[in-house]
């Protein structure tokens, strides 16, 4: 039952005396895979056709001068031209004049049989006037001879891979200007504590460019063994992912070694994977200093105070010893001035009863100056007890205390209407009677 094209090739044969026919010879031949081969040859084109114009790249067949052969409907769609209008034109008409010469370079080296292809990202300007961004693959069909047939052309829209790229970069940009703004330094690492970017305050503290920093580790700037833990510090935050606070030690180029506070904190790529480590470094050498002297401070204070505490001791037991040996004799001169007046005062003269007047006020006065004494000493540990006083009425008090005991005497005293004042009534007595 299977079915077979025949090919029937027929020569008819004349009479010679009335040039009839009088037969036909007929020569059958089996063409089945003829047929078939064609079939096969129209299906491959069809495809080879819907490929063509339903990429979805533009595709395009280029005369070896740049004029366009033939194009389909997605590299029409890229440039904004129409399908008769992009034939009308060549290559070097749409593409933009910064990067034609690069274009018909690499065009010339795959004619010249350099390079067999070439990709280049590139920029068309469409019809209306709007710049597009493309990737441009271009290879080159030759004859059996070797001589060029025609380019096949791949492009690609990248327009908007590139916009974003642009806006990356920008954002980039804005935040390498606010690290460089800053006066901590910042320096972003990526494995292996290779050194990637520094702000400017790190290039200026090292006199270094990015370039020259690029892909180095710490090492020029410090010990081998500080090395060895910058790295440690690294590797610690690449691992956990987890940022970290740490006080470094910091040589600088003159050999000086100054410590700064360091946040070492990890970078993520979009999967949560840890990609580099930015660390933001503060000196702190300063404040360290500060620290120190002020410790320095805290610990001399300390032993100053110890020595206050023992020279109060001292005059404590200065004070009370002092007490003591004035008020034996004291006691016994108010004592028998008591005596005196009590029981012999009136056998007494005018004169001898006013020296024993003076003699009992002095013995009462000098018992307060010892208390005063005792109080004095214990000014450092007794609670002040403020509350409103009028000087003035205090002075006359101490001036009706101390003046009898200066009757002989011209003593001229003068004082005003003092205002009140916020303060302990017993400690003010002493200031003032001491000044008196």
């Amino acid at each position: 039952d299977e079915i077979r094209w025949i090919r029937v090739d027929s020569l008819p044969i004349f009479d010679p005396e009335n040039q009839a026919i009088y037969q036909v010879i007929s020569i059958f031949s089996d063409i089945t895979r003829l047929k078939e081969v064609e079939e096969e040859l129209k299906d491959s084109k069809e495809y080879f056709r819907a490929t063509f114009n339903q990429a979805a790249v533009g595709i395009a067949h280029i005369s070896t001068d740049g004029t366009w052969l033939r194009v389909n409907q997605k590299i029409c769609d890229i440039v904004g031209y129409t399908h008769d209008e992009l034939m009308a034109l060549t290559f070097q008409d749409i593409t933009h004049p910064e990067d034609l010469k690069i274009d018909v370079d690499n065009v010339n080296r795959v004619l010249a049989g350099e390079i067999d292809s070439y990709t280049m990202e590139k920029r068309y300007i469409q019809k209306n006037g709007n710049i597009i961004w493309v990737d441009l693959t271009v290879s080159l069909v030759r004859e059996d001879d070797r001589t060029p047939k025609y380019f096949i052309s791949i492009v690609q829209d990248i327009d908007d891979r590139k916009k974003t790229q642009q806006t990356l970069l920008e954002t980039e940009q804005q935040y390498e200007q606010t690290l460089d703004a800053i006066n901590d330094l910042v320096l972003v690492k990526g494995p292996k504590s290779k050194i990637l970017w520094a702000n400017e305050a790190f290039r200026n503290y090292y006199g270094m460019s990015n370039e020259e920093l690029d892909g180095i580790i710490d090492a020029p700037f410090v010990e081998p063994q500080i090395t060895e833990q910058y790295m440690i510090d690294d590797e610690a935050v690449f691992t956990t992912g987890k940022a970290l606070s740490i006080e470094e030690p910091v040589k600088r180029l003159d050999g000086e070694i100054r410590y700064f506070n360091t946040v070492k904190s990890p970078i993520l790529n979009m999967q949560g994977d840890v990609i580099k480590t930015v660390g933001v470094s503060r000196d702190i050498t300063e404040t360290k200093l500060i620290a120190s002297r002020m410790q320095d401070l805290n610990n001399t204070l300390e032993k100053r105070t110890l020595e206050l505490e023992a020279i109060n001791q001292e005059l404590d037991a200065f004070a009370y010893t002092v007490s003591h040996d004035l008020r034996a004799p004291l006691r016994a001169i108010i004592g028998f001035s008591t005596i005196l007046n009590k029981q012999f005062v009136d056998d007494l003269p005018p004169k001898a009863r006013h020296h024993l007047s003076r003699v009992t006020n002095g013995a009462q006065r000098m018992g307060q100056l010892i208390d005063d004494l005792l109080d004095f000493s214990r000014m450092g540990r007794q609670t002040v007890r403020k509350q409103q006083i009028n000087p003035f009425h205090l002075i006359e008090q101490i001036l009706q205390d101390i003046l009898p005991g200066y009757e002989d005497r011209e003593i001229n005293i003068t004082y005003g209407d003092l205002p009140t004042c916020h303060a302990d009534s017993g400690l003010l007595r002493v200031i003032y009677l001491n000044l008196l």
